[in-house]
Order: C-alpha cells, then structure tokens, then sequence
C-alpha cells in the first residue's frame, strides 16, 4: 500500500507507511555516509554523501484535520527532506500555524518562518526549491527564469 489514505485507514496505516519510509531513507544516508571515495586507488576523504544529493518530496501534503471518513485528504502544502552534497545538515527551514498548519513566509537567508505581514518573508514554492537545489550543485536554473524563483540559500552548507 502507499500513503494515499483518505479513509479510516489512515489512523491505522499511516504512520507505520511513514516510518518504513523514514526508515528507508536512514538506511540510503547511512550507508552513502560510511562508503569512502576512492580516486586512483586513493581515499578522498569524502563519502558517496559528499557526493550525492538525496531528496524526498511531495507536491502535497495531507490535511491537518480528519475527513469525514475518519482519513486525510491532499493538502497544498508539503514536506521535503534533502541530505548529502551541498545540503545544510540538521537544519529546519519554516514554520507553520499550531491550528491550520498554513505554512509561514520564510527568510530565505536564515530559514526562519516570519510573519505574514513581513516584507522579507517568501512562501517557498516547488520552483524555489527546484531552483535552490540546481543552485547548491553548481547548476544553471535559467530554464525556470520565467518563474522567478527564490534561492532559499539557508538550504546550503554555505548560506
């Protein structure tokens, strides 16, 4: 089964879908970090890590409220996880609302969730982080101009 749970089988399901997933992902990064890179017979000093950009993401979420069929349905907002590479480790980019789970503009130098009202503030949307994320390999984003994306660069080693 996959995390499409609009019925009652979310309370039951879910989470352990999640967890498996979750779970999943450790094992990738465990095992990329513990592998050395080898040039000529000789260790870099990098992992396949270093090397390597692992992302997890979603165009949608689930809503913060149960449906009335005891499960959850598509949300507009998402989650996403990225590791390795050029990848700020340990790091949590935003916020969202206690109630409604509506996300908070984020300051895309620091990764802190500000106000709605605050100028400096961006809703991060897919082209951002697809821009970020070709931004932070060293990779041109000119094909999403037109989309004007935001660089979140408290996604990066080197904000």
């Amino acid at each position: 089964g996959g995390l499409d749970t609009h019925f009652s089988d979310w309370k039951r399901q879910q989470a352990q879908r999640l967890l498996a997933g979750y779970d999943l992902l450790g094992d990738i990064i465990k095992h990329l970090k513990k592998r050395p890179v080898i040039e000529n017979g000789i260790a870099t000093g990098e992992s396949w890590l270093d090397r390597t950009l692992v992302v997890a993401y979603s165009e949608f979420g689930r809503t913060p409220a149960l449906n009335s069929s005891g499960g959850r349905d598509h949300y507009p907002y998402g989650n996403l996880v990225c590791a390795g590479g050029p990848i700020a480790g340990n790091t949590l980019i935003g916020g969202s609302d206690d109630i409604s789970m509506t996300p908070y503009p984020v300051n895309p130098i620091t990764g802190d969730a500000v106000g709605h009202d605050d100028p400096g503030g961006v809703k991060i949307r897919p082209e951002d982080i697809h821009a970020t994320l070709l931004h932070l390999m060293g990779h041109s984003y000119d094909h999403l101009e037109q989309t004007s994306p935001t660089i979140i660069r408290a996604m990066g080693k080197n904000a």
